[in-house]
């Protein structure tokens, strides 16, 4: 194979995968659940609910479908959230074919009893399917978790 054949087999490699990686899409009113909930959205400007979570199940919608998550927090093992200190909270969200992370850093007061809230502001997902898989940055607003 010569140079420029490798170069082009590379970077058609590298776009088929970009063009592979499940589509995370806005979930309509509909799609949300009722007051009392955690909603992740694609910016600060709280405009697309790409993500919300209740209890121990979320709600997304994947290339164009409407999925629902069981949701698991990952045992901490190091930078853990606890009184008087910031850490990170995991959240492991899978669906038959879907394999989701939710990071999120979270500070803690020092005289709290338990730090169980997810304050307002900037979290990851990360999202694997069968299509590939995709992350971005998300904003969330003030709930318990």
């Amino acid at each position: 194979m010569n140079p420029l054949s490798s170069i082009f087999a590379a970077c058609s490699l590298v776009a088929s995968q970009a063009l592979a990686s499940p589509s995370i899409g806005s979930l309509a009113e509909s799609d949300q659940y009722p007051p009392e909930f955690c909603q992740f959205f694609a910016g600060k400007a709280r405009m697309s609910v790409v993500l919300e979570l209740k209890y121990w199940e979320a709600k997304m919608r994947l290339d164009g479908k409407l999925v629902r998550l069981k949701v698991e927090e990952a045992k901490c093992l190091r930078n853990c959230v606890v009184p008087g200190e910031s850490g990170v909270r995991v959240f492991r969200l899978s669906a038959p074919g879907v394999a989701a992370t939710l990071t999120k850093k979270v500070s803690c007061a020092r005289d709290a009893e338990v730090c169980g809230g997810l304050e307002e502001g900037g979290a990851r997902l990360e999202v694997s399917t069968s299509a590939g898989r995709t992350a971005m940055p998300i904003w969330g607003k003030y709930c318990d978790m």
